[in-house]
């Protein structure tokens, strides 16, 4: 059985440990019988966006194994409300979209990208 189990966030060249109860970080489920061990990240972001690497330690040595956590953005969009418009006259729609990453908008009629 290990006898002891570390989480590390790997940044680049170089990881720093990463301890229950850190930054909405908790760890459960090692004991002297238990082989399981998890991470959860409470809301997660962009920052968090890492390989995280869990090592077992034994008596004989060490076993790793890592896994990325790739942190996306929701999206909060507000589509535009049914207008009518009089015949040649203009008309403004407007679609809103509530986020922190990147978007691009496209406008279709009769499912024909504009």
């Amino acid at each position: 059985a290990p006898t002891s189990v570390k989480w590390y966030k790997n940044t680049g060249d170089s990881k720093s440990e990463v301890k229950d109860g850190d930054s909405d970080i908790t760890i459960v489920g090692f004991s002297n019988v238990d082989t399981a061990v998890t991470l959860t990240k409470s809301n997660p972001v962009d920052a968090d966006t890492n390989t995280y690497e869990c090592e077992y330690v034994f008596e004989s040595g060490t076993a790793a194994s890592d896994s990325k956590l790739v942190t996306v953005a929701l999206v909060d969009m507000k589509q535009p409300a049914n207008l009518y418009g009089i015949k040649d006259q203009s008309v403004t729609l407007t679609c809103t979209v509530g986020t922190d990453i990147s978007v691009t908008i496209n406008w279709f009629k009769d499912s024909v990208k504009l």
